[in-house]
């Protein structure tokens, strides 16, 4: 694993915070025309008043750590600003309380925007953030949720307000028809996202069983069973008589 690092710049002038903001956009370009990649650029973040880059460092660091459901320690990738926009969008999270001393956290969403964190000022409290069942949850799928968010953002952009919503739930769905790793249900999400018809093919169910039988990945089979729902609409194999007027 690659430690996260903190980069001093001097203001606003400084030719370095162009490039990483140069840097941010075009990783997540890669990202998107791939559907997977690395995100090196976590944000930018300025303390309120003068303080160490050490003493930074050491709060974001413990801001990572967390317990979680079955009490085991785990680590909160807060660098990689797809977890952190997860759980800023999702999770509840009083930011003010957890960046206590720190003035803004930026950092660039799905859809490029720049988005902010705040926290409150004052002394910081150098503890991890407090552990939420909702949270560790989010933490649990989020391999899954950043996968499918670059899927499709392969067919669409900008995604709507609510992509991390609809993500979420086509990954629970997944969970639920027996699509187990974090690839599969990335892709399977994506996939009912992208082309709603595709949940409702009659052997989808049996296409789940047979690439878990034989350890083969989802994202194959439904390359090769695409065209048996693509373009087509949800209620494509309805009887007529079951459709709506």
């Amino acid at each position: 694993m690659n430690f996260p690092y903190l980069v001093q710049l001097n203001e606003g002038n400084d030719p370095w915070l162009t490039t990483s903001i140069e840097w941010a956009v075009q990783e997540h370009l890669n990202a998107c025309a791939i559907g997977t990649g690395v995100y090196r650029i976590g944000g930018w973040v300025r303390p309120h008043g003068e303080r160490s880059g050490h003493a930074l460092a050491r709060q974001l660091a413990l801001l990572m750590h967390f317990r979680g459901s079955d009490g085991s320690p785990g680590l909160a990738r807060l660098q990689d600003r797809r977890v952190l926009h997860l759980l800023h969008q999702r999770a509840g999270i009083d930011w003010s309380f957890g960046l206590k001393g720190v003035e803004r956290w930026c950092y660039l969403d799905h859809n490029l925007v720049l988005q902010t964190l705040q926290g409150a000022p004052g002394t910081p409290d150098f503890q991890a953030l407090p552990t939420a069942a909702v949270h560790s949850g989010l933490l649990d799928r989020s391999m899954a949720v950043n996968l499918a968010v670059a899927r499709w953002l392969r067919s669409a952009f900008p995604l709507p307000e609510n992509a991390l919503a609809l993500v979420l739930d086509k990954v629970r769905i997944a969970g639920q028809r027996g699509v187990r790793h974090a690839q599969d249900q990335g892709a399977y999400a994506a996939e009912a996202l992208i082309d709603p018809a595709f949940e409702h093919w009659p052997d989808l169910d049996r296409l789940i069983k047979t690439v878990a039988r034989f350890h083969q990945r989802l994202s194959d089979g439904m390359d090769l069973h695409r065209p048996e729902w693509a373009g087509k609409p949800p209620d494509h194999w309805r009887r007529p008589e079951e459709r709506p007027a």
